[in-house]
């Protein structure tokens, strides 16, 4: 990618803290981070669908910058950057998952550990067509969090994409089930 298509990715960050978030309807995440647009950036969205749905895993640095970028200066040293995760179908047909890898790429920057703390047990498609009501039935039982899950007490949730945040709130809800006691989500884009 080259620098003049780097700088075209970016455009208006996202930061929404907790009261943000609960006016949308966002119940248990606590703060969302996200680098730029989606739905305005032609060179991001064409990037990310290249990467997401053609299996160009080159990209994940460049999308991942534009993450970092906005990412705070002063992190908590307790944090644990957490991919949102795929189901094993959809991990079979995409071949890696793209949270992952942006996950990985964003633990570099930071030195915050990647850990993996969720699985998801339902399939549940592809979502960009839902309304945020079905979105949320279709997520309400979808991820798990494991055993290890407890042992933090900071999470930050990796994504590419965040449209209406339900992913990101379901799990962080079930996360803080488990005795996590704040959870972010940073993403690359929000819609």
């Amino acid at each position: 990618m080259t620098d003049e298509e780097r700088l075209r990715m970016r455009s208006v960050p996202l930061i929404e803290n907790r009261s943000q978030l609960r006016s949308r309807g966002i119940k248990y995440l606590d703060r969302l981070i996200a680098g730029s647009t989606y739905r305005d950036n032609s060179v991001l969205r064409s990037a990310m669908w290249a990467f997401k749905f053609r299996r160009q895993w080159r990209l994940a640095p460049d999308l991942a910058e534009v993450l970092i970028e906005r990412i705070p200066k002063t992190l908590s040293s307790d944090a644990v950057l957490v991919p949102v995760p795929l189901h094993v179908s959809r991990l079979i047909t995409r071949g890696f998952n793209q949270a992952a890898l942006l996950a990985k790429e964003v633990s570099a920057h930071t030195h915050l550990p990647h850990r993996t703390l969720l699985r998801r047990v339902l399939p549940t498609g592809h979502q960009s067509r839902r309304t945020k009501q079905e979105r949320l039935c279709m997520l309400r039982y979808t991820f798990r969090a494991m055993k290890a899950s407890k042992k933090y007490a900071h999470v930050i949730l990796v994504d590419d994409l965040s449209t209406t945040g339900m992913t990101l709130d379901m799990c962080a809800k079930e996360l803080k089930k488990h005795g996590v006691q704040c959870v972010e989500g940073w993403v690359v884009a929000h819609d």
